[in-house]
């Protein structure tokens, strides 16, 4: 349902890197990453560089080519855009041990589980690295941090909606639901699914994060 959807919402708008992203992600998903390689590199194509985008393409580039200098020119790029991006650090810690930078690697890891204690692994691979010194470490520097800051960038966006957004959102839901003709749109930014009429030039905004936006 999400693949037909976002390849509908592509097909509308073809040069929307947001939606090329999407679907990029959502062929990783079911692993087809050829597929999505292509997906991601035409989303950073047509602009859209957001830190999700680099983040992915770099996985992809780790899994296809294997070539992990060059992942790890994505994975900077990710954590230039959000620097408590966990899953850039954490492949960033991937790709360097591939290359030999051990040193590197462990200080990679070690900024993925402060910003996500749960991320599995970055605690696995410092396990394996006999560095348990280091995940103790990343707990206590994670505890310190605001319960905020560890949020990921939809997440923040998320929190910025007040009550009167709110509000506002339970309205446009009750009043989509009467429309018979309408499909279901992704919000690139946060994420959050909601309806809209199924023709084209409709104009949007997320009732979640206020992303504005135009379907062609």
């Amino acid at each position: 349902m999400a693949e037909r959807t976002i390849e509908r919402a592509v097909k509308l708008d073809p040069g929307e890197g947001c939606y090329r992203y999407l679907k990029g992600k959502i062929l990783f998903d079911m692993s087809r990453f050829e597929e999505a390689k292509g997906e991601v590199e035409q989303a950073l194509e047509s602009g859209e560089r957001s830190t999700e985008v680099f983040t992915l393409l770099g996985i992809l580039i780790s899994i296809i080519d294997q070539d992990f200098k060059r992942a790890l020119s994505y994975f900077d790029h990710a954590i230039e855009k959000d620097p408590r991006n966990h899953k850039a650090w954490t492949n960033r810690g991937i790709a360097l041990k591939q290359i030999g930078d051990r040193e590197g690697a462990i200080y990679s890891f070690q900024k993925g589980l402060i910003y996500n204690p749960g991320d599995k692994n970055a605690r696995e691979m410092l396990e394996k690295m006999g560095e348990r010194g280091v995940i103790e470490a990343a707990e206590r520097t994670a505890i310190r941090i605001k319960p905020k800051e560890e949020k990921s960038e939809g997440e923040r966006s998320n929190r910025k909606v007040d009550k009167k957004g709110e509000r506002r959102k339970k309205k446009t839901k009750k009043r989509r639901k009467k429309r018979a003709n309408s499909f279901e749109l992704s919000c690139p930014k946060c994420g959050t699914v909601f309806e809209l009429p199924d023709r084209s030039g409709i104009k949007f905004k997320c009732p979640e994060c206020g992303m504005k936006g135009r379907i062609k």
